[in-house]
């Protein structure tokens, strides 16, 4: 049905209209708060994406739902390219299996993937007050008082969430999840002891790792992040099945022109390899993509099914 109608659309939008587009200033929702790290990205890549597209790029931050809300209503505008939104595993992969009874919207038929942005590593910190020092510890504490300790992620079924019910899961622990709005929160929340523990991104991490508010365990991930190579991963301190990575990725809605999508995706990886943005994300622990559409598409397809199986076995609910 749809290669149907995305025939009929190549009638209707001639190739020439990538050449004609954009026509008025572009949206880019940010379904997130400020200050995290898919807005962070946005505003990283919105001078290049303003300069080569000749509008100006305009990033609208729609939080709420774990990225639900933003994302729905990305997938609910005009098909014409002046509408974009962030995507990753969170709204594209964990989202959808968490609503899987009452979906909002469906991944692959209502956006047509443009690009990948950028691959992140999350980490388990705590309030350095905490009498653990590393994750051997950590443990031993959590097991003498189980259910007492808590932590903090940036909402209900994002991938802090989520990679936080897996480290329980891995370990065994009882410790309590406590949602936030946003990453910038949950960050607030462990550096005042409001929480004793916080599942995050190591960008955010990084400054207040470095003013001593915050003490590092472990990072998720088949290897160190780069910004962090003094902490160790979690199967390198004898904790296995956590590695995971998130990453972040570039949207429209369906049935936007392919000659539309194409541009875009030459605009948005002629950003990602510009040297000051890639030193930007490598500053903040992020690792640059670059792929065609199709790789992109097969690479969210994929996705998809892996982080089912990770919702699957995190156990996790949205409340």
């Amino acid at each position: 049905m749809f290669s149907a109608v995305a025939a009929a659309c190549a009638l209707v939008f001639p190739q020439h209209a990538g050449a004609q587009y954009p026509q008025k200033p572009v949206q880019l929702v940010v379904p997130f708060v400020a200050g995290g790290t898919p807005d962070f990205i946005a505003r990283v890549l919105e001078p290049g994406l303003s300069s080569q597209l000749g509008q100006r790029v305009f990033i609208d931050n729609r939080p709420g739902a774990g990225g639900l809300i933003g994302t729905e209503f990305a997938a609910r505008a005009a098909p014409d390219g002046h509408t974009l939104v962030v995507g990753g595993n969170t709204t594209f992969c964990v989202t959808p299996a968490l609503q899987h009874r009452n979906k909002r919207y469906d991944v692959m038929e209502d956006f047509v993937h443009i690009a990948l942005l950028a691959e992140a590593q999350l980490l388990l910190v705590s309030h350095p007050s905490l009498p653990a020092r590393n994750i051997r510890s950590l443990v031993t504490l959590a097991k003498r008082h189980p259910g007492k300790l808590t932590y903090a992620s940036s909402g209900n079924g994002t991938s802090p969430h989520i990679l936080g019910e897996l480290f329980k899961h891995a370990t065994g622990l009882g410790v309590q999840h406590v949602p936030y709005r946003g990453g910038p929160q949950a960050w607030t929340a462990v550096i005042s002891g409001e929480v004793a523990l916080a599942v995050g991104q190591v960008n955010q991490a990084m400054p207040h790792l470095g003013a001593g508010r915050v003490r590092a365990y472990a990072v998720f991930g088949g290897k160190r992040s780069p910004a962090l190579p003094d902490i160790p991963t979690f199967q390198e301190s004898g904790i296995e099945g956590l590695r995971v990575s998130v990453w972040y990725s570039l949207a429209t809605p369906a049935r936007t022109p392919p000659a539309i999508v194409n541009r875009l995706n030459t605009v948005v990886n002629a950003s990602l390899s510009a040297p000051d943005v890639k030193a930007a994300l490598h500053r903040a622990g992020l690792t640059a993509y670059s792929a065609t559409v199709q790789e992109t598409t097969g690479f969210v397809r994929a996705e998809i099914p892996r982080w089912l199986e990770a919702v699957r076995i995190s156990g996790a609910k949205v409340d």
